[in-house]
């Protein structure tokens, strides 16, 4: 519970992993109802479909690589952090 309040564990990325398999259903919900509006609404669905689920896709991950740079500089600087024998 105190990683929680004090911020040293992030929930973020646990609720992006949530949060992306929500849309992705929705999308896919959306591209299927599409298909039955005729000819055009067949193709747009289609491709609507393919196009929302990989930017989706690259923008979930653009989301999750901030939260990795920021795991990677707290290492970074509990690795480099200055301990009480050494000298300053």
């Amino acid at each position: 519970m105190r990683k929680f309040l004090t911020f040293d564990e992030l929930i973020a990325p646990t609720v992006i992993s949530v949060v992306y398999w929500i849309v992705i259903v929705v999308i896919i919900i959306g591209a299927i109802g599409s298909l039955f509006t005729g000819f055009r609404g067949f193709i747009v669905g289609i491709i609507g479909a393919i196009v929302a689920l990989i930017l989706w896709r690259v923008y979930c991950e653009i989301i999750l690589i901030v939260f990795r740079i920021h795991a990677q500089l707290a290492e970074i600087a509990r690795n480099t952090a200055p301990t009480s024998t050494q000298r300053l």
